[in-house]
């Protein structure tokens, strides 16, 4: 059982933010009106400002039970049943505001005076909101709390052949429950306690250079402050789905072991499905009119109405990005390793990997960041970001290794302490690249959500594959000439056709080693030794490159690599004692 508590400072965007397409709408910094477009030259104008501290509180309690069981002389089966509570985020204050969408009636327009629909604070918020403004019975912005988080564990081990030991079976399942991080619960901390505002592209187009933030937020001293929203506002948030669910991971293995001699031999398969992934969701995505299907009345598509198209009126396309747990993801992987136990000096274990991943999430960074993934795509059809997940490496061959050089028993004493006591080790890896997608930021116009790229008629992704190694392509990685514009509607573009994670950046090639001499010196400890060591980072000094720029709106870096995923040959020298 375990109590974490947080006392922090909030300075989310308080000094604002500023996003530019590219370095030329950076130098213009326009209105829409003076660059004759309908789009201001700042794509993304953010400032936010409220109650800066907050005493976040997290409650988790689990218990472990386990035994093995021998059934006979061959077969042993581990059998073991967890259970664990991840209590989502409170506030010491209640200091918590959310939006609930399914308490705000879709393409209903707020009243001039606006409204506080979808609006909620906790309960122990030690507050009394006004009408509209709902107060959950919950001290959490997750109304459900899991409490049958229950993970059965089973495993087992079998010598098919009795007389032989040197030869197992191994299997494995378990599911593993994974706690809503705090990164995302703590990103529902707005009205009434803290106040977003966005501006910029088509949705405030009189954004410029001159008035940057055309709608700052109150003063700090003004909070809690209770602001409704209205048509044309500019609001943005970040709730968390009040029904998120805990995510949770079904794990399976199974293997075949052989020990022969000084090697271990290990063949086997790992597989796994993960369900109710979190990520960021724009649930305020406009919808397409036509006249036999219109939209709030309306019939017809502009890069203006976009904003009167969403389901949430007063909000803009990108206002509300709703952390919901809706995706899923799948990894299978044929494993195969050897292992040389110390012998003669040298001892090694070779890995191999064949894997694939396949997900809806976006998920691609680590750290505190790692769950906060973001949905690209279409929101009311997630499958359409169905793809390769975007850590994997479909194949990877990893070798470490030591060696201790043979010492020299004969020959004339200072040669014997030149040559003796030297040791190599290294690691090489050699594994695939990683997948990307092929994005533009012109595409999606027509919701104010852009995404990826669109292929010319008749193209797929195997008519964007270049031959050649990849220091041969850095100026063009893949055939840029396959995508195209997005789609024409109304005035504006469509999403692309081009879907997730399509095509695989670059392989590595690389190799780090070390070389060690010890000598016995005494001085603290009767086994005291002195190590001069030198180590050597990608020895061979080979080019490694990152995966090449992807965004057809940005045609100078469009499909560019630009640069390296390992340094170059790195050097180090050091003296150590050992004691």
């Amino acid at each position: 059982m375990n109590l974490n508590q947080v006392n922090r400072t909030n300075v989310f965007l308080t000094r604002g933010s500023l996003g530019f397409g590219s370095f030329a709408d950076f130098l213009l910094g326009m209105t829409a009106a003076q660059n004759g477009s309908n789009f201001s030259n700042i794509s993304s104008s953010q400032i936010a400002n409220g109650v800066v501290r907050a005493y976040p509180r997290f409650r988790n309690f689990s218990l472990f039970t386990q035994d093995d069981y021998r059934v006979n002389n061959q077969l042993t089966l581990n059998i073991g049943l967890r259970y664990q509570y991840n209590g989502d985020k409170t506030d010491k204050n209640g200091r918590i505001g959310g939006f609930d969408p399914n308490l705000v009636t879709p393409f209903l327009a707020p009243p001039p005076s606006g409204t506080f629909a979808g609006f909620t604070v906790v309960s122990n918020c030690g507050c009394t909101p006004p009408p509209g403004f709902t107060k959950v019975s919950s001290n959490s912005p997750i109304y459900n709390q899991n409490y049958l988080g229950f993970s059965p564990r089973v495993g087992l081990a079998y010598r098919p052949i009795a007389r032989n030991e040197n030869f197992v079976f191994r299997m494995g399942y378990g599911i593993f429950w994974s706690s809503v991080a705090g990164t995302v619960t703590e990103q529902s901390n707005f009205d009434p306690y803290y106040v977003w505002n966005r501006a910029g592209g088509a949705d405030l187009a009189s954004t410029s250079w001159q008035n940057p933030f055309p709608n700052p937020p109150p003063a700090s001293s003004a909070f809690p402050i209770y602001l409704p929203y209205t048509l044309g506002s500019t609001r943005s948030t970040l709730p968390t789905d009040p029904y998120l669910k805990q995510p949770y991971t079904q794990q399976w293995s199974a293997s075949l072991q052989y020990n022969l001699s000084n090697f271990l031999l290990n063949l086997g398969y790992v597989g796994s499905a993960s369900t109710h992934l979190i990520a960021g969701f724009n649930a305020n995505q406009p919808l397409l009119a036509s006249p036999s299907n219109p939209v709030g009345g309306l019939t017809v598509n502009t890069v203006a109405n976009r904003a009167l198209r969403g389901p949430y009126l007063g909000w803009l396309p990108t206002g509300i990005s709703e952390y919901k747990s809706i995706l899923t993801g799948q990894y299978d992987a044929l494993q195969f390793s050897v292992q040389c136990r110390f012998s003669s000096g040298l001892s090694f274990i070779a890995a191999y990997t064949w894997s694939h991943s396949i997900d809806t999430d976006g998920v691609s960074a680590g750290g505190r960041n790692e769950p906060l993934g973001s949905f690209s795509g279409d929101f009311y059809n997630t499958r359409s970001a169905r793809g390769s997940s975007s850590f994997v490496r479909t194949q990877r061959l990893v070798v470490s290794y030591s060696y201790d050089i043979p010492r020299l028993k004969y020959g004339p004493a200072l040669l014997q302490h030149a040559v003796n006591d030297w040791s190599l080790s290294g690691v090489t890896t050699i594994q695939s690249g990683l997948p990307f997608s092929v994005t533009d930021n012109t595409s999606g116009t027509i919701y104010g959500i852009s995404t990826y790229a669109n292929f010319a008629a008749g193209k797929t992704p195997a008519d964007a594959k270049l031959s050649g190694n990849a220091q041969s392509r850095l100026s063009q990685y893949f055939k840029t000439s396959v995508s195209t514009t997005a789609p024409v509607i109304g005035d504006g573009t469509g999403f692309g056709n081009a879907g997730r994670d399509i095509l695989r950046g670059p392989g590595q090639l690389n190799f780090d080693s070390s070389i060690v001499r010890q000598f016995k010196v005494g001085g603290l400890s009767e086994s005291g030794a002195v190590q001069i060591r030198g180590e050597f980072f990608n020895i061979a000094n080979h080019p490694q490159f990152n995966n090449p720029g992807s965004n057809r709106g940005a045609p100078s870096t469009f499909g560019v690599i630009s640069s390296a995923a390992v340094a170059p040959r790195i050097i180090l020298f050091a003296l150590k004692y050992v004691f």
